[in-house]
């Protein structure tokens, strides 16, 4: 039983696929990559690149993640 579990977790990543959200608001453009799949106790990779398109000063960088759960 738990090789099953492991086999459906690994079968599961496998075919997670990377998605990249992009947004542009100038002087700045930020491109988010993750998976569009997460499994239960797995780490969840989010790569956020943040591009200066011209000379900025940045005093602050927040980031806040929210997660919620599928309509069944």
């Amino acid at each position: 039983m738990r090789s099953f579990v492991m086999l459906l977790a690994l079968t599961v990543l496998a075919f997670a696929v990377s998605l990249t959200d992009h947004f542009t608001s100038p002087p700045i453009e930020v491109l988010v990559t993750r998976t569009d799949q997460w499994v239960f106790c797995q780490n969840y990779g989010v790569t956020i690149q943040i591009k200066a398109m011209e000379p900025v000063t940045v005093n602050k960088v927040e980031v806040i993640a929210k997660f919620y759960p599928e309509a069944r």
